[in-house]
């Protein structure tokens, strides 16, 4: 089911994208895709206003996925030296090509410096992470430079 709703996501934002057609903003819940025309992340809850002027609130828990400015994030597994830790986080979804996809994960050091890391994943399943020795090449075979 996921599956099929990352493929409907990317298939919309892609046509947005190669249209023209104005950014938008959507967030995935296990009931379906809810759009909105502001959308704002808090810690706990996600506050939008549908297109209609409805104010809403989710709450974090409930969300799967969400794409705000053009940029798609879903909840993905914390990796820890190539481990799952049993948490989520969000990760900015790249591209996606052969039933792989390539998150971006953006976290803090404790000493306050900026970490940046890439991930695939088949499906929700850790294949690899990406360091200097495969970074070209995956990067290439995803077409991202």
């Amino acid at each position: 089911m996921k599956k099929l709703m990352l493929f409907a996501i990317l298939a919309v934002v892609s046509f947005a994208t190669f249209a023209g057609v104005p950014k938008f903003s959507y967030v995935l819940t296990s009931k379906g895709i809810v759009y909105a025309t502001k959308l704002n992340m808090g810690m706990y809850n996600t506050r939008i206003v549908t297109s209609d002027g409805e104010r809403r609130s989710i709450n974090n828990d409930d969300i799967y996925g969400y794409c705000k400015n053009g940029n798609v994030y879903m909840k993905m597994p914390e990796m820890q030296d190539n481990k799952p830790t049993g948490k989520t986080v969000w990760m900015e979804l790249l591209a996606v090509r052969n039933g792989f996809s390539i998150y971006k994960y953006d976290s803090f050091l404790p000493s306050g410096q900026a970490v940046t890391d890439f991930y695939i994943f088949e499906d929700e399943r850790y294949v690899l992470q990406l360091d200097e020795k495969n970074t070209a090449n995956v990067l290439s075979f995803f077409g991202l430079k």
